[in-house]
């Protein structure tokens, strides 16, 4: 599986169910070029690599950078497909949807063939408390089925044992990641956004939230409280059950001097993690993210 878009999801579970329990993980390997195995003799073959031979971004290549993308301060979620993260008033989220498929045969023959994705419930992401009638920008970006999917174009290929330049430009083409929403969009007058992110069987997605170019207030978030979520499972008749701790509520701090890189001790940006939490007083902003599987 480690060249199907399924991997993303599954290596973004695992490193989060693994929060808290060890101090440090890595990933084996950087790409399909490496010693034991001796050298590739096919473009895509599950290779352990995050790159193919021919140097093609695989689905958990993007895992990783969606994960480097969250930059600042992590926001506590009991939701257990989502990471959340603040830097200087902007929002960055991370959100995926795992679904195991049901396989009946070995990787080998049920990873050669085209698995294509269902629909799944959609995200809805609300966040309040933004500065008022602002201009924010939002990004989108996604990996799942064709989507940074190169391995599912490679089976429509014909999985060829060797590909052409032609087919190594068009692989990469189809893995540049562009965002599939990049627009500016308006918090309202009481500074709240809100949006919807549609989801398919084993997509994952990072969100940006990002305050447009003028801007001069930041902020800082961290956690207060959580809300249990109590729904019906979406994907089967069984009575309710408490699939998803959904609900987050952080406060946004300010620094007096409405920045991050200096607050009123002089020190430098180094010392804001420091300080953040005795600016708490000074601030009752509200951010709160709600995903919903309905």
């Amino acid at each position: 599986m480690h060249d199907s878009y399924i991997s993303a999801p599954y290596i973004l579970t695992k490193l989060k169910a693994s929060q808290e329990m060890v101090q440090g993980m890595s990933y084996w390997t950087y790409t399909d070029l490496f010693e034991e195995p001796g050298p590739p003799t096919a473009p895509f073959q599950g290779g352990f690599g995050l790159l193919n031979p021919q140097g093609i971004r695989k689905p958990a290549f993007f895992a990783y950078k969606y994960l480097h993308a969250l930059q600042g301060d992590s926001l506590k979620t009991s939701d257990p497909q989502a990471m959340l993260a603040t830097q200087g008033g902007n929002v960055t989220a991370v959100i995926w949807d795992l679904e195991q498929p049901d396989q009946k045969v070995s990787n080998r023959s049920f990873y050669t063939k085209p698995i294509p994705a269902s629909a799944a419930a959609p995200v809805q992401l609300r966040v309040t408390h933004l500065v008022p009638n602002a201009a924010y920008r939002l990004e989108v970006h996604r990996v799942g089925y064709h989507a940074n999917d190169a391995y599912s174009a490679y089976i429509e290929m014909g999985s060829p044992k060797e590909l052409t330049a032609a087919q190594i430009a068009h692989l990469n083409e189809l893995t540049r990641d562009l965002p599939e929403t990049d627009k500016v969009v308006r918090s309202g007058p009481t500074g709240t956004v809100e949006f919807t992110v549609p989801m398919n069987s084993n997509d994952v997605v990072l969100v940006k939230l990002k305050r447009s170019q003028g801007a001069t207030e930041r902020s800082r978030i961290r956690p207060v409280a959580y809300k249990k979520v109590y729904e019906q499972n979406h994907r089967s008749s069984e009575p309710p059950e408490e699939r998803w701790h959904v609900s987050q509520e952080v406060r946004a701090t300010s620094c007096p001097h409405g920045h991050i890189e200096h607050c009123v001790c002089g020190s430098e940006r180094s010392c804001a993690p420091k300080l953040a939490w005795s600016w708490a007083a000074l601030c009752g902003d509200l951010l709160s993210a709600h995903r919903s599987h309905t």
